[in-house]
């Protein structure tokens, strides 16, 4: 893995699509932003030793993501170094894509949770087809999708 500039002041290492297990545990970009007063080292929390430390790794609110990214959305970006993949040559689109990724799981697991159906049949029965393409979707897709399930239930029961 290499260090490459991606704007002026902005630096990436790309982790290695897939699951830690199969990458030495480096599947998240780590990033360095260059200010006047130091260097700014950013880790998307893909490295296990420094995740260990965080208790809300993994239980992304999924509804503040796609808020975020809605906003994000009518903003000029330049770069974007998301926490998976390249930096993005084109920030739009990949804002655009991870937002309609997340509003079609939440859009189908709402659904499941509402009419109480099982995850499995509901996520067996959805067409993921527009996303299989991406990287790492057979290795984490549906985990994250349960991991939506899950947090829609607990909306639900909020309520």
């Amino acid at each position: 893995m290499k260090l490459k500039q991606v704007s002026e002041h902005v630096y990436c290492v790309q982790g290695i699509p897939g699951v830690a297990t199969d990458n030495q545990g480096f599947s998240s970009n780590a990033s360095a932003v260059v200010t006047d007063k130091g260097v700014v080292v950013i880790d998307a929390l893909g490295t296990p030793s420094l995740a260990a430390l965080f208790p809300f790794t993994g239980g992304a609110d999924t509804a503040h993501w796609l808020d975020l990214l809605e906003k994000l959305d009518r903003t000029d970006l330049t770069p974007l170094v998301p926490g998976h993949g390249a930096a993005a040559k084109d920030p739009d689109a990949a804002v655009a894509l991870t937002r309609d990724y997340l509003r079609q799981v939440r859009s189908v697991m709402k659904a499941a949770v509402d009419e109480m159906v099982p995850f499995d049949e509901a996520y067996d029965s959805a067409d993921w087809s527009e996303f299989e393409n991406l990287p790492a979707f057979d290795a984490a897709h549906r985990r994250n999708t349960y991991g939506v399930y899950l947090s829609m239930e607990q909306e639900l029961l909020a309520q």
